[in-house]
């Protein structure tokens, strides 16, 4: 659903992985520039699984990556 050529809602989730609570949404954004940005970020201050997730196709996108 869109209004204008623009959806209605942010697109892309930015997900973290805890062997406590399971998929936790940390971030919402409307681009995939600003989801990786954020996921970079998000990589470098803890230690979870982290992953950038679609919610329009409802899949995540490039995979989950362990942080080091």
């Amino acid at each position: 659903m869109s209004i204008a050529g623009k959806p209605l809602f942010a697109r892309y989730e930015l997900r973290t992985i805890s062997p406590h609570f399971g998929h936790t949404i940390v971030g919402i954004y409307d681009n995939i520039e600003d989801a990786k940005e954020a996921l970079e970020l998000k990589r470098r201050s803890q230690s979870l699984p982290c992953f950038i997730y679609d919610a329009e196709t409802e899949q995540p996108i490039g995979g989950v990556k362990k942080n080091d």
